[in-house]
């Protein structure tokens, strides 16, 4: 597109010209505008003509009544317009310019898109640590786990919904885990979007520091936690890291709402990450937070959570503090949220998938216990 709008096109008035040739009269040669143009004639031909007709200052034929005389090629009185010189330089040289300029353009564009599309972060209560991963409040509280049934789209295995009370309060991630941190922590980036990944063409010319990080089984987010855990300043400060519990992940989600989704009934492409819109993850913290500040809960990467999946679970939970199954006749792990490749996903969503399995729409966040002694902030 770019070359068929820059390259010189054929002029119309060549066809006129066909028979034109530099030992012809000046006056055949210039009957149009008093040049032959550009775009047929020999660069003596050109010359020719303005050299005769500066000689006057007029027509050609006054030119030649005058016997001016100039040897072709030599010097114009005046300098040709730099339309006239742009004209005549080669094809390639269009060519070029109009690569260098979309190159140029795209660059500049992806790299402002990356810097204005975070949303911004809500005036809450955050917790950081030495890694510089932010952490929300989610005090203790009650809610109804699981979908109603009247819900048409929720699977057998988010029913029967229930009530559930959690005693104790945590701190969460505000985002998933970037692929930054995961490679901080652990020495190395597995991520599919990312610069050496195998889907690196669809993030070209992007930073995905901020991304989340893809790839990952259950047993990858367990030892994130670990090796995180151990770090000499997070031991010095207390702080513990772990995945959450599947009822933990659900009630944050909800932050107090009872919808399907925690912005409402329905959730559109201008609220979470999903159904293929960009091929790939996006920079964490791109779409609106929940009510209580948190992040990506419905799109991006489906999150790791600690629990075994079993498909009646509901049917005998407990009420108080849920841990989860003992074990799972499948060996499956939860799965919550939404992926940026999926359709979009509820606040009861439950996905079951073997720890062991990776993909490029799994990803996790972590809970942050602190064990020394201090306040801690209440959600407003």
């Amino acid at each position: 597109m770019v070359v068929g709008m820059l390259a010189p096109k054929r002029c119309k008035h060549r066809t006129a010209y066909e028979s034109i040739s530099p030992g012809d009269s000046l006056n055949k040669a210039c009957t149009l505008g008093g040049h032959v143009p550009a775009c047929f004639a020999p660069r003596s031909s050109v010359n020719l003509c303005r050299m005769a007709t500066d000689a006057r200052g007029g027509t050609p034929d006054n030119a030649m009544q005058s016997g001016a005389t100039q040897p072709v090629g030599a010097p114009l009185h005046s300098e040709p317009h730099w339309w006239w010189r742009v004209a005549r330089l080669p094809r390639r040289a269009f060519v070029l310019a109009g690569l260098i300029g979309a190159v140029a353009i795209g660059l500049v564009g992806g790299w402002w898109s990356h810097r204005s599309e975070q949303f911004p972060r809500p005036s809450i209560p955050v917790l950081s640590n030495s890694i510089g991963q932010r952490f929300v409040w989610i005090a203790p509280g009650q809610f109804l786990m699981g979908a109603p049934d009247e819900d048409r789209f929720a699977e057998p295995d988010e029913r029967p919904q229930h009530k559930v009370r959690l005693t104790k309060g945590f701190w969460l991630g505000q985002f998933e885990v970037t692929q930054a941190e995961y490679e901080r922590v652990i020495g190395t980036n597995p991520s599919h979007f990312s610069d050496k990944g195998q889907g690196r063409g669809l993030v070209a010319g992007q930073s995905t520091a901020e991304f989340p990080v893809e790839m990952v089984s259950w047993f990858d987010a367990e030892a994130f936690c670990t090796r995180l855990s151990s770090l000499p300043e997070e031991r010095a400060a207390g702080r513990t890291y772990r995945l959450p519990s599947e009822a933990e992940w659900e009630y944050a989600c909800r932050a107090g709402t009872t919808s399907r989704f925690s912005c409402g009934e329905t959730l559109s492409l201008d609220n979470a990450n999903v159904k293929g819109r960009w091929q790939r993850t996006r920079l964490v913290g791109c779409y609106p937070p929940n009510p209580w500040g948190l992040f990506d809960l419905h799109g991006n990467v489906l999150e790791w959570c600690a629990d075994w999946h079993t498909a009646d679970y509901y049917d005998r939970s407990p009420a108080i503090d849920p841990p989860g199954p003992e074990t799972s006749l499948e060996d499956v792990r939860v799965l919550r949220g939404g992926g940026w490749f999926f359709k979009a996903a509820s606040s009861s969503f439950r996905d079951a998938i073997s720890p062991y399995f990776k993909s490029p729409a799994h990803g996790f966040r972590v809970v942050c216990e602190v064990t020394a002694p201090g306040p801690i902030p209440q959600l407003k």
